[in-house]
């Protein structure tokens, strides 16, 4: 490498690091951090881009009020257009939706949460849910509403107080010390500043120190949401800390049904034993599942046995290269 690029190199990484605290204070930098969707363009100075975002509307049609986009509506896959929007569309894991509620309703939110469990299981959706639940102003019991000044700001993707945090971004001692610096600021407009930390497993021991040393002086208006598929590959003081809550993988029979209610709501023609088919070879994962099921309603065809067959013996050609 060039003496050139080496210098120019140094150059862009210190200015990284002297911009890191205002761009921890904007965000990850992720700009789909909701369901994997462009943010609507913003008012305030951090806005960038000349793109139309569209706004989200409630659908009065399904079951549990999902959102929907209004206008422009890109394709998504299933997992993406169906997933979980409020605690009610959160499959098998009733005991952790319990729990998170009635740490909201009796006003018991700790600063640290970590979710933890097997890949597919809705770690990352409950994250966004209780964050959006912990600054929703509805009286309603069961929070996020999706209709209030904050939960219509936090599904826009317009909330400056909910950020996601790229892991690797901040696997830095003096990151991690500008992140928790930032977060000592009050929340903007939400009750509570939320940080939510996918992947923290691939934070590195001297980062979690820091962050472990720094969580003592927060104010109680900050909670910080982790989550890993591996909690085994934490420092036991982090696991020790945090108020843990494992995911289960899903039964066959609940992920049957989830897929049953999209194929309901995409009318898609298929055969009921072959969705009981593609659960039992997801491995407890909704998320394999729902992949699964995208792909084989991109054929056009219905549903079946054989066709599930087909797919799995096809992706197992592919996986072990035979």
């Amino acid at each position: 490498m060039s003496e050139a690029f080496s210098s120019r190199s140094a150059s862009l990484y210190q200015d990284e690091d002297a911009n890191f605290a205002v761009q921890s204070e904007r965000g990850c930098g992720i700009t789909c951090c909701w369901s994997r969707t462009p943010r609507l363009r913003e008012s305030y100075p951090y806005s960038s881009g000349g793109e139309s975002y569209p706004l989200l509307s409630r659908d009065e049609a399904s079951p549990h009020g999902r959102w929907k986009y209004t206008s422009n509506e890109t394709p998504r896959s299933l997992s993406q257009k169906f997933r979980p929007r409020s605690f009610n569309d959160m499959v098998g894991q009733n005991v952790v939706v319990r729990s998170l509620l009635g740490a909201i309703s009796r006003g018991r939110v700790t600063s640290f949460y970590l979710f933890h469990g097997p890949r597919g299981t809705g770690k990352t959706s409950a994250s966004r849910i209780f964050a959006a639940a912990l600054n929703c102003i509805s009286l309603e019991e069961h929070k996020p509403c999706g209709l209030c000044r904050e939960c219509l700001v936090f599904f826009s993707g317009r909330s400056r107080d909910v950020k996601e945090v790229d892991p690797t971004r901040v696997n830095r001692v003096d990151r991690m010390r500008s992140l928790m610096k930032s977060a000592e600021t009050p929340p903007v407009s939400s009750r509570f500043k939320v940080l939510i930390v996918d992947e923290c497993h691939l934070l590195d021991e001297e980062t979690w120190s820091t962050f472990l040393n720094s969580l003592e002086n927060l104010s109680q208006h900050v909670v910080f949401l982790m989550i890993t598929p591996d909690v085994d590959k934490l420092p036991r003081s982090a696991v020790a800390r945090a108020q843990r809550y494992h995911f289960q993988m899903l039964k066959d029979s609940d992920i049957a049904v989830r897929l049953r209610d999209i194929c309901v709501q995409e009318r898609l023609d298929f055969e009921q034993v072959a969705l009981d088919l593609i659960a039992a070879k997801s491995n407890g994962s909704l998320r394999d599942a729902e992949m699964m099921l995208d792909q084989l309603s991109l054929l056009g065809k219905r549903i079946t046995v054989s066709l599930v067959y087909e797919l799995v013996s096809t992706s197992l050609v592919y996986s072990t290269g035979r």
